[in-house]
């Protein structure tokens, strides 16, 4: 959070990756809030990308912070009513930007606990997109089919 801290206090330039640190230190205190990490990589013209936000659930509804060149590539806002449907929305959005989605990955809950060295930052590792199927195991163990 020290890196957060300094970006903010020095208006310092930033990417995508910065912004979910930055996104994670402003939203710490809002603990009615859960915070994921969502990160994308695409293709367009045989060139690969890869891109980050911070996911937001507040009262069972989805959003997304973070930061890109392209508006509809970073803050949703919070009307979603699963990460089904904000991927499906920034699936939308990349084909808009004539990139193909390659894989998307989920990271863990982010803890409010910004002291804690134990926990670290859930890095997203759940597989959403990509692969032989377009299926995620969330928390609960259930299984939700992208289109």
């Amino acid at each position: 959070m020290k890196l957060a801290q300094e970006i903010c206090r020095f208006g310092l330039p930033i990417k995508c990756l910065e912004a979910v640190v930055v996104a994670t230190h402003l939203t710490n205190e809002i603990f009615e809030i859960d915070r994921y990490a969502l990160s994308f990589k695409t293709k367009c013209n045989d060139q690969t990308y890869r891109h980050i936000v911070l996911v937001v659930k507040y009262k069972d509804k989805y959003g997304s912070l973070g930061l890109s060149r392209r508006h509809d590539l970073m803050d949703k806002p919070l009307q979603f009513s699963s990460i089904e449907e904000l991927v499906q929305e920034f699936r939308e959005s990349y084909e808009r930007n004539m990139h193909k989605l390659m894989k998307v990955k989920l990271g863990g809950l982010v803890s409010h606990d910004h002291t804690s060295k134990v926990e670290g930052f859930p890095w997203p590792s759940k597989v959403l997109v990509g692969g032989s199927a377009d299926c995620v195991v969330v928390e609960s163990k259930t299984e939700i089919m992208l289109k």
